[in-house]
């Protein structure tokens, strides 16, 4: 019995990856709402802040959320930045682990009301 094969390897990596955006989009999908700024505000780790923000705007974008270690380090920087937040006192990929991302898409999620 033949199996179906929907997407070729190449077409897979291209759906589990994130974009490279423009200048334009990363400061239109990494900018956020108001409620989003309340759920940050309760945030106090760096990490934790930058790893909210990355998975919004690439909710935001995809309409889905990506494995950690798909993060592009260039969005990393920008967020990093965009947050005033000096990078050179922590490791965004060291620290920011898979339970905080986890509670992270469940706030998001329910930020956007999403069903």
């Amino acid at each position: 019995m033949s199996r179906i094969k929907l997407l070729q390897s190449n077409e897979i990596k291209d759906f589990d990856t994130p974009i490279i955006f423009n200048i334009t989009q990363k400061q239109y999908n990494f900018s956020f709402s108001d409620d989003l700024d309340i759920e940050l505000e309760k945030l106090r780790h760096p990490c934790s802040k930058i790893g909210m923000v990355l998975q919004w705007g690439y909710f935001k974008y995809h309409g889905r959320f990506f494995e950690l270690n798909k993060f592009r380090q260039e969005d990393i920087d920008f967020v990093t930045k965009f947050l005033n937040l000096k990078s050179k006192y922590f490791d965004f990929k060291e620290n920011y682990n898979l339970q905080m991302a986890y509670d992270h898409r469940k706030r998001i999620l329910a930020l956007t009301q999403w069903k």
